[in-house]
């Protein structure tokens, strides 16, 4: 199994600063971290030993973030930014500024264009991939009748929108 990487540390680092965002460290904030930290299967017992040791400390998320190289690493400290500000009733005006920087600071990174240019093509192999797929059926099921198809369709529109595959029950 892969061990977390220098990155994805400096992450849960990054969580134990939000914690200590507001000056406090909350019990409810605490356990919180550890939970993520016992429930981490890429953390080796050393690392999950050594955050929870790091847990008793404040640290400064200004001393980390350089450190979170990883842009998904670091939208991972964002999005669950607000779990952990909720685990005491909900942000205080420091956590708030913090939320907003990292984001800023994350979206200054994003090439934006990058991104609608990966939609776009992504977009564009969307009629390709219905067209395979219609070839597809249509060959697979060309000896079905027409209530066979009406049952094929119905599952298949329950599986797309409810991720439940009615044939597998």
């Amino acid at each position: 199994m892969p061990q977390a990487t220098d990155s994805q540390i400096a992450m849960w680092r990054g969580a134990i600063a939000l914690a200590w965002a507001d000056r406090q460290l909350e019990q409810s904030e605490k356990q919180r971290l550890i939970e993520y930290f016992k429930n981490n299967i890429y953390l080796s017992d050393d690392q999950r030993a050594q955050l929870i040791k790091d847990l008793d400390r404040r640290i400064e998320l200004k001393d980390v973030w350089p450190s979170i190289t990883d842009t998904h690493d670091r939208a991972h400290l964002i999005d669950i930014a607000p779990s952990l500000f909720a685990s005491h009733g909900g942000p205080t005006l420091e956590e708030k500024a913090l939320l907003a920087k990292m984001t800023a600071d994350q979206m200054a990174t994003i090439d934006t264009n990058e991104l609608e240019k990966e939609y776009e093509d992504v977009r564009a192999e969307i009629p390709a991939e219905q067209a395979e797929e219609e070839k597809e059926y249509r060959q697979e099921f060309r000896h079905w009748g027409p209530l066979d198809t009406v049952v094929y369709h119905i599952d298949k529109m329950i599986d797309d929108v409810f991720g439940i595959d009615p044939a597998e029950d």
